[in-house]
């Protein structure tokens, strides 16, 4: 009774699938994906949210969208922005007494690789008190030595209190539609 149970469930879910891929116009379902640092040494996950896509996604649960990484002279704060499509993270370094830090990109302590450019990009190149990593180059292509968000932590004076480069993995996280033309 179960598997008859089951099986009619997925044959009805395969048919929704099927009836919204051929109605959603010229838009066909993507996998909605997100930087995870669920499993990095030292970072804990504080928030768990489902995407708010504007756009029609289904399938989908709640996923780490909030993580920390305490060190001896900061700490680092993580967020994911769950309104965007392309896989990405906030980050954002304050001193123990929560006084903001700096953040530089350090995309030269990442491995070389065959690629004309490193896979992600951040929001800028400045030091800045709060910067947004971008996965947006190379999707799932990237090999794992390459899933790296390096970067150094800077006082006002400019000193490095910290350099850190932080292995992530892409999670998928249900299926969503695009808009259909520009």
């Amino acid at each position: 009774m179960n598997k008859l149970l089951l099986s009619r469930s997925l044959a009805s879910l395969l048919v929704t699938l099927a009836l919204l891929s051929s109605t959603a116009g010229c838009a066909e379902p993507m996998r909605y994906r997100y930087i995870s640092l669920k499993d990095v040494t030292g970072i804990e996950t504080t928030k768990e949210e489902e995407p708010e896509l504007k756009h029609f996604h289904l399938l989908e649960g709640a996923f780490p969208t909030g993580y920390t990484l305490k060190q001896p002279a900061y700490q680092l704060a993580f967020r994911v922005d769950t309104e965007r499509f392309a896989p990405h993270i906030w980050i954002k370094a304050t001193t123990g007494a929560g006084a903001p830090l700096f953040l530089k990109p350090r995309s030269d302590r990442l491995p070389k690789s065959e690629r004309a450019r490193p896979c992600g990009t951040y929001s800028t190149s400045q030091p800045t008190d709060e910067r947004r990593f971008d996965w947006v180059i190379c999707g799932t292509d990237a090999a794992p030595e390459e899933m790296k968000i390096a970067f150094d932590v800077v006082d006002a004076d400019g000193s490095v209190l910290g350099e850190e480069a932080l292995p992530f993995k892409l999670e998928a996280n249900g299926f969503y539609f695009p808009p259909d033309g520009p």
